[in-house]
Parts: structure tokens; C-alpha cells; sequence
């Protein structure tokens, strides 16, 4: 017969709970190992975590990484207003980069050509 979720999700738990006791056990299996040594070799705080080892305020000693270069960062470019290469009279103008402006599409639907509208170079 097959398994309901709920009995799955007991079966869950209860293997959860069996890792989390065995995890334990073996933690302090470690930990009992680790203070042996450190006692039988006279080790110090700063001959396990280096000279500079801080302590955080649950008393274990943080992991400093080195700092990472940092890039210098460049000035973003002046942006540069560019000339008018086109305009209406009435004061639409476009300078011929990006997109044909809505004005001059509708001045060339009506048959006029970009050059009706061309300005003359400075």
C-alpha cells in the first residue's frame, strides 16, 4: 500500500531528528579530540588561528579573507550635446542619430524629403 504524505513527512522528521542526534555525537567526539591535542601540544589561540585572530562575541575566532583590489574608478565621459543636423522652423530638431523623430516621418509621408529639412553646416 502506498504511503500517504503525511506518514512521509513523519518518516521525514524522525530521520531528521536521527541525523540531528548523530551529528552531535559526533561533534563532541571532535571537539573532545581537538582540546586533546591542543593540551598535549601547549597549542595557543594564535598558533591555531594566526597572530591577528579576533574573537566574535560567541568567542569563536572569524575567518578574515584577504581584501580584494580595488578597481580605480574612471569619470563617466562628459555626455556632448551633438548639433541639430535637422529641424522644422518650429522648433523640432534632430541631430540624425536614433530613430527618425515622429515630426520628420510625418513631413516625409506628406513628400518631403530630409533635405527640405537639412541645416546648413556652421
Amino acid at each position: 500500500m502506498a504511503k500517504t504524505i503525511a506518514q512521509m513527512t513523519a518518516e521525514i522528521e524522525k530521520l531528521q531528528r536521527q541525523i540531528e542526534a548523530a551529528r552531535s555525537r559526533e561533534v563532541d567526539g571532535v571537539v573532545g579530540r581537538i582540546r586533546e591535542a591542543i593540551d598535549f601540544y601547549g597549542l595557543t589561540p594564535e598558533q591555531l588561528f594566526g597572530s591577528k585572530a579576533k574573537t566574535q562575541g560567541n568567542g569563536k575566532a572569524s575567518r578574515r579573507t584577504a581584501a580584494k583590489p580595488v578597481k580605480p574608478v574612471k569619470p563617466a565621459r562628459a555626455k556632448v550635446k551633438l548639433p541639430a543636423k535637422y529641424a522644422d522652423g518650429t522648433g523640432n530638431e534632430w541631430t540624425g542619430r536614433g530613430s527618425t523623430p515622429r515630426w520628420l516621418q510625418d513631413a516625409l509621408a506628406a513628400g518631403k524629403s530630409k533635405e527640405d529639412f537639412a541645416l546648413q553646416a556652421p
